[in-house]
């Protein structure tokens, strides 16, 4: 568990309000920062707010009454399988072809490879 030190002085920072973008001078121990879900993948991204009333406006998208919406989006996005079965059904002789090549390149890494994916979708489907 980490601790925060119990210094005086603290190094001033210039950072740029995440909501309004203006530039301002903060410390390492601002209380205006948040963690926010970044755009491209899963890492949190931090980001610093000017003031208060910049770091509420911040939290805006969550009480738009959209929230039921943008879940379904991100089930939907999150869910590969309907891609994966569409492109499966476009690529399939190239897919085996594949599995033939993969399989003769080292038979026995391919049959232990088999057995591991059928028990885990043994286990998945019930």
């Amino acid at each position: 568990m980490s601790i925060r030190r119990q210094t005086d002085v603290r190094l001033f920072l210039v950072r740029t309000c995440h909501t309004c973008g203006k530039v301002f001078s903060t410390t390492a121990a601002s209380p205006f920062m948040r963690q926010i879900k970044n755009v491209g993948g899963k890492k949190q991204k931090t980001c610093y707010f000017c003031s208060q009333t910049c770091k509420m406006a911040s939290y805006k998208h969550m009480f738009d009454g959209k929230a039921a919406e943008r879940k379904a989006e991100y089930d939907r996005n999150r869910d590969r399988r309907e891609s994966a079965r569409r492109y499966y059904a476009a690529n399939a002789e190239r897919e085996r072809e594949r599995a033939k090549a993969r399989y003769w390149a080292d038979p026995e890494a391919a049959r232990a490879a088999n057995a591991y994916q059928r028990k885990k979708r043994k286990l998945v489907t019930g």
